[in-house]
């Protein structure tokens, strides 16, 4: 490993998801709603989506984002009731990977094959949501809520080379375990997307067209959050 290369790579992402959410209480009563896509894209300030390895040999670290700002307000009801939610979201998977090695599936050493990197970590959200309602003039509501938990992640990335331009990638993986007190009883995410190889200033760029799916099983206080985050997501991806 010492005398391995050091290796990165940087990733830009544009996921585009819709948001389904419930909300089961102890009594078996539950809500449901969707933030869409749509709603994303009207009401968001800015985001920032993007992914980074950095390897020597076969260890690597890596960190995934996605910290959005949001700022739903309207008015209802003739102007007489307004109301503004204001919505900071950081999501993040941050750890370690190992690259169990390349299987080949010919004997040309430029043939397909796929590499297997199993990974552990941890997962992160941070959701500030401040809402604040006003009737005729006079503030009615003004609450803070913030949703955050850290917790543990396992999974598998696999990378397929089909030929020298074109890939699969394919990863998956699962946590929770209501591990560190952080109510999470169970995650999974899961991607799956198609990507071509070409070189951009002379170096290895690949653009990849795919779909991610996320899950988040939150308990708390006798109430049951489930959160779908579910879309398309494009990439561009930069190796060095």
């Amino acid at each position: 490993v010492r005398n391995e290369p050091w290796r990165f790579r940087l990733q830009a992402n544009g996921w585009g998801p819709d948001i389904p959410l419930k909300v089961t209480k102890d009594d078996g009563s539950s809500r449901k709603g969707t933030v869409t896509l749509d709603d994303l894209l009207k009401n968001l300030n800015w985001v920032v989506e993007g992914a980074a390895q950095v390897r020597k040999g076969p260890f690597g670290a890596f960190a995934d984002i996605v910290a959005m700002d949001l700022d739903f307000g309207g008015d209802a009801f003739d102007d007489r009731i307004e109301n503004d939610l204001a919505d900071t979201v950081f999501y993040g998977d941050f750890g370690l990977s190992y690259e169990m090695g390349r299987v080949a599936f010919s004997d040309q050493a430029d043939g397909p094959g796929v590499l297997i990197e199993p990974y552990a970590g941890v997962r992160v959200l941070n959701d500030s949501l401040t809402l604040n309602v006003t009737a005729f003039g006079d503030p009615v509501i003004g609450e803070s809520v913030e949703l955050t938990f850290q917790t543990p992640i396992v999974g598998v990335r696999t990378y397929w080379d089909l030929n020298e331009q074109w890939k699969l990638f394919g990863a998956a993986d699962i946590g929770g375990f209501d591990a560190f007190g952080q109510d999470v009883h169970r995650t999974y995410q899961g991607v799956a997307s198609v990507g071509y190889q070409f070189s951009l200033f002379d170096v290895p760029t690949t653009f990849y067209l795919g779909y991610r799916a996320v899950y988040i099983d939150f308990r708390k206080e006798g109430v049951k959050l489930e959160i779908w985050a579910l879309g398309p997501q494009a990439s561009l991806t930069v190796d060095f």
